[in-house]
């Protein structure tokens, strides 16, 4: 949705989960849902529902499964089968020749297994022949009410280094104290996101 918003147009998605599939449905009717597992989805297939030829797409975004790598669960990074879909995601980008790649995780991918997944994750990435940057953002700093840490992996066709933006909020007290700077945007509270919505069951 926000890239929606930053101008992009959405040419399919793919998404295993029924429920999941469900939600991306009803909030984004125009949006191309394709309820499959991405390991059984040839990218020939997504191309023709984007109706795109290898090369036209200007972005192709995923986050894998996050369960290998994070905190809450066991950690087998790519011994488990979940952890390999990053290379599904690989596929798809070495087909699809976008102009750029956003890859998503959680920042413990780069802990795991001593570090090893991660390099494994890295090498692949710069098989790609895309040029690489990384790096972990929390989305409290850029106007969501959670605090939510994420590592983004970006790859840039043509070898361009894509910027990562600057973070748009923050704790005004902190930011003087410890930069003696202007303060950013107060954080966004739960209340502020809740504002307006309609009632449980008034819908």
């Amino acid at each position: 949705m926000g890239l929606e918003r930053a101008g992009f147009e959405v040419g399919v998605c793919v998404e295993i989960d029924p429920y999941f599939s469900k939600t991306l449905r009803v909030n984004n009717p125009s949006w191309p849902v394709m309820q499959r597992d991405l390991q059984l989805v040839t990218s020939e297939e997504l191309m023709g529902v984007a109706r795109l030829e290898a090369g036209d797409a200007a972005l192709v975004v995923g986050g894998t499964p996050c369960q290998p790598f994070s905190n809450a669960g066991k950690q087998k990074g790519v011994d488990d089968p979940r952890g390999k879909l990053f290379r599904e995601f690989l596929r798809v980008v070495n087909d699809v020749k976008p102009k750029a790649f956003v890859l998503e995780n959680v920042p413990n991918i780069m802990s795991v297994n001593k570090g090893q997944a991660f390099k494994a994750i890295l090498s692949e990435l710069l098989g790609t022949g895309y040029r690489l940057t990384y790096k972990v953002l929390n989305a409290e700093e850029y106007g969501v009410p959670q605090l939510r840490r994420r590592i983004f992996f970006l790859g840039s066709r043509e070898g361009q280094e894509i910027p990562f933006p600057k973070p748009t909020h923050g704790n005004h007290q902190e930011a003087m104290r410890l930069f003696a700077m202007d303060a950013r945007i107060p954080f966004a509270t739960v209340g502020q996101a809740f504002e307006g919505l309609p009632p449980i069951g008034a819908v």
